[in-house]
Order: C-alpha cells, then sequence, then structure tokens
C-alpha cells in the first residue's frame, strides 16, 4: 500500500522547503503573503500554498540596509507625535 504525499506542513518544515528561515515564514503569514491554517495552537501550511508561493515568487520582505545586508523594518513613533 502506498502512502499518498504529505498534505499539511508545519511552519519548520515549510520554512525547509522554501529554503527561507523560520522568521522569514512568520512573517510572510503575519503580512498575509502566505496562508496558514490553524489547527489547535499550531499553524499548517498547505502544499499547494507553498507551491503557489514558490511558483509566484517572494517579495522583498525587509528593507536592504547600505551595506546590502537586510534588516526588518520597523516603525518608529515618537510619543508625543500624532500618527494619521
Amino acid at each position: 500500500m502506498e502512502l499518498a504525499p504529505k498534505l499539511l506542513f508545519s511552519r519548520k518544515q515549510a520554512a525547509e522547503i522554501l529554503d527561507v528561515s523560520l522568521a522569514s515564514i512568520q512573517e510572510l503569514l503575519h503580512r498575509g503573503l502566505l496562508r496558514g491554517i490553524r489547527m489547535g495552537n499550531e499553524v499548517k501550511i498547505h502544499r499547494d500554498e507553498l507551491e503557489r508561493f514558490a511558483r509566484k515568487g517572494a517579495p522583498q520582505i525587509w528593507a536592504p540596509k547600505r551595506d546590502g545586508k537586510t534588516v526588518r523594518a520597523h516603525v518608529v513613533r515618537n510619543p508625543g507625535s500624532a500618527v494619521a
């Protein structure tokens, strides 16, 4: 008897499949660029979603620094200023 191919992957497994960091997977999920399925207290990512994302290509998540390395962009707000 042959087993069906695996359909759902953990965030860690998805990171390994896409060859990115776990932090990148979490950021992609947070921004809605990668869709996950909540199962209890875990998030699973469907194989079709990983394939869609791999075909589409990853957007640049972090803005490059002047030295070419990347860092996560943060919005810094002054406590006394109004933000529109």
